[in-house]
């Protein structure tokens, strides 16, 4: 008998059996004490995983290698949790395929390339959801005569939002904050693939369960994948046992969704996460790396201007905004959990709590063995997000409860059954008035697949700047609205995945082909006087961060990476290094034409340490004699002491006013 991961429950079903052919034993009950020990034996694998680590984000499919363990893809990459571009798309919202654990259940998913869905406001049903709706433009842009002025106007608005000035334009009308997020849960098995979440891109590739399992059994025996990325690991398992015989399946899914957050949430609110290994690979500074898709994104505690970084709060800023999301049941949602006798409250309101929406910190109203009333769900868990609900198709929890004793013994007693769904934030997105910006007038025809969406693509037109071969219209796969020269030139941040694609032709109602761009979600956006501005900030819990050596390493990481604020943490002083700006001086000036002079410029120790590490730095000096110098730095060692010069002066090899190339300065 081929017994596999389970040879120890093998055995024992054997020693079972063997008892039942002796003692004439009913096999059905061995067959269901075995059923049970297989669920114990899952619980146990979940709780291993609990113990281990937070709900969030695992780790990524690997595409790149190198000399050094961070080379290869964690939980970020050339992206973080492969996020990537499908703008040309009315919806779609471009997100990879995904390892994650979400309350010690450890699944990969499809690629998901998800739709800006929100939960239905009415409907009751499973999955029912709605579309977000949409910022409108701002009169100012939308009143201007020209579509020239349309675009200057519309870059002011942008300007406004990126410098969090609303005094200026006040943005906060059109620039609309939505929180995504991931959910999952057990549902009862069916033979059936039940496909959770829509997308215009991605669906599981298998008609059954079984299907599906044997074709992931059969990629990770081959080491292979799906090309279309439609495959997922979403594993099965027995929930309970009917009448100690019969055991019943559960199986596992997810889905991504989204919420339009009530208030505005100010961009100081949301800072860099500090992901080392993403940046060693490129070897980038943290302004550099905040602006590319590898960036991944953490959010104030408390919500406020100045940054929370001291440690035991309980309720955090994301607690407010996830607690404003509803669970299956959708956001008509009313529940109370008084499981354990105890009723969850809200440790602020001292209300109590609707368990129909996502929450983690709860008070009880009695207080626990430690002497504390609040508590937060999950022993160690601390990303872990959940929610009740009563939708049939999910499976239900049972706890047998006693009501009443009488001489220690339980005369009454009760059933709670509960059913819950768990839940991690994805990103941030913010919504802008392009997606409705339209001002060349020109039809959205709607579903590509409808007779009139058709017609946008018909005649093997392919948005060409031919009068035959431009898109005749828009349809919601190519959702090209916004005028091309409201954008820079290139996009500074593309990947493989992409679709947005560049300059499109698009026919107006007239006839006439016009240059636009596309007009859906993207990660970030070059608009010239503007500069890039991003609109994705990507916010999801690592699974790891919940281990104990990756916070003992998370702490050691401030202490080298913010030296001088954690001083105070190191056993001994540290030496060497850059720890202030420093002022450098060119030499004198040589030409005759002009009075003789000297240029300071200041160095950061960030710009030291880039340069000594061969990376581009370019600043401005002082005015002299009515002028500065655009300078472009560099290094090299002296008897091995770090000497720094100019490469390039004003985009020239030598000044015009005749500097030579060195740069003096104390600290050298």
């Amino acid at each position: 008998m081929f017994c596999g991961l389970f040879t120890a429950i093998c055995l024992v079903a054997l020693t079972l059996v063997a008892a039942a052919e002796d003692d004439n034993e009913d096999l059905s009950k061995i067959v269901g004490n075995l059923a049970r020990q297989l669920m114990l034996q899952q619980y146990v694998a979940e709780e291993k995983v609990r113990m281990n680590g937070n709900s969030g984000l695992q780790q990524l499919r690997t595409r790149y290698e190198g000399s050094r363990p961070y080379h290869t893809d964690s939980h970020t990459g050339a992206s973080v949790a492969a996020i990537h571009n499908h703008a040309n798309s009315i919806r779609t919202v471009g997100l990879g395929e995904l390892d994650v654990v979400l309350n010690g259940v450890e699944f990969r998913t499809r690629h998901n390339d998800y739709k800006l869905l929100m939960p239905h406001h009415s409907s009751t049903k499973y999955h029912a959801t709605e579309e977000i709706p949409y910022p409108d433009v701002p009169p100012e842009v939308t009143s201007k005569a020209t579509v020239e002025e349309q675009i200057d106007e519309m870059k002011e608005w942008f300007k406004a939002w990126k410098d969090q000035d609303p005094s200026v334009r006040d943005y906060r009308k059109y620039f609309k904050p939505v929180l995504c997020y991931l959910e999952g849960f057990w549902t009862h098995a069916s033979k059936d693939i039940d496909e959770s979440f829509p997308s215009d891109r991605h669906f599981i590739d298998a008609s059954t369960w079984f299907e599906l399992q044997e074709k992931l059994r059969f990629g990770s025996a081959s080491g292979r994948k799906d090309i279309g990325e439609n495959h997922a690991f979403l594993p099965t398992m027995i929930q309970e046992v009917v009448n100690g015989t019969q055991p019943v399946y559960v199986q596992w899914n997810y889905r991504i969704a989204c919420h339009p957050l009530k208030d505005d949430l100010p961009l100081n609110r949301l800072r860099l996460a500090e992901d080392l290994n993403s940046r060693m690979i490129k070897r980038v500074t943290v302004d550099m790396h905040s602006t590319t898709r590898a960036a991944r994104f953490e959010l104030n505690p408390i919500d406020r201007d100045d940054w929370e970084d001291r440690g035991r709060i309980r309720k955090k800023l994301l607690d407010r905004l996830m607690n404003q999301v509803p669970g299956l049941d959708n956001y008509v949602a009313n529940l109370t959990d008084d499981s354990f006798g105890s009723l969850a409250m809200d440790i602020e309101t001292k209300q109590v709590i609707n368990s129909g929406y996502y929450n983690r910190w709860f008070e009880s109203t009695g207080k626990d063995a430690m002497g504390e009333k609040m508590h937060h769900r999950s022993f160690s868990d601390s990303s872990i997000y959940m929610a009740m609900t009563t939708q049939k198709k999910i499976a239900t929890m049972k706890l047998d409860r006693c009501l009443k004793k009488k001489n220690g013994k339980c005369i009454e007693k009760a059933t709670l059954k509960q059913k819950w769904t768990y839940a991690i934030p994805l990103e941030i997105i913010y919504l802008t008035p392009l997606y409705n910006w339209n001002p060349y007038n020109i039809e959205y025809k709607g579903l590509s697949n409808s007779a009139l969406g058709k017609t946008v693509e018909a005649g093997g037109r392919n948005g060409g700047f031919e009068k035959d071969r431009a898109f005749n219209g828009t349809n919601h796969k190519n959702y090209f609205l916004t005028p091309a020269s409201f954008f820079s030139a290139s996009q500074s941040d593309s990947g493989k995945a992409d679709t947005s694609g560049g300059n499109t032709g698009v026919l107006d109602r007239k006839g006439e082909v016009r240059v636009v761009r596309a007009s859906g979600t993207t990660i970030t956006k070059d608009i010239p006087g503007v500069g890039t501005v991003r609109t994705r900030y990507p916010i999801m819990p690592i699974h790891g961060h919940g281990q104990a050596v990756w916070k003992e390493l998370e702490a050691l990481k401030d202490m080298v990476m913010n030296s001088q604020s954690f001083a105070h943490m190191f056993n001994e002083r540290i030496d060497g290094g850059y720890r202030q700006n420093a002022v450098f001086n060119m030499w004198p000036s040589t030409n005759r034409t002009v009075t003789r002079h000297v240029h300071s410029l200041e160095l950061t120790p960030e710009d030291m340490s880039m340069l000594m590490n061969s990376l581009p730095v370019t600043k401005t000096t002082s005015i002299e004699e009515g002028h500065s110098h655009t300078l472009e730095l560099r290094s090299w060692k002296y008897k091995s002491l770090p000497r720094f010069g100019i490469r390039k002066c004003d985009g020239r090899n030598n000044c015009w006013d005749g500097h030579p190339g060195g740069l003096t300065s104390d600290v050298l």
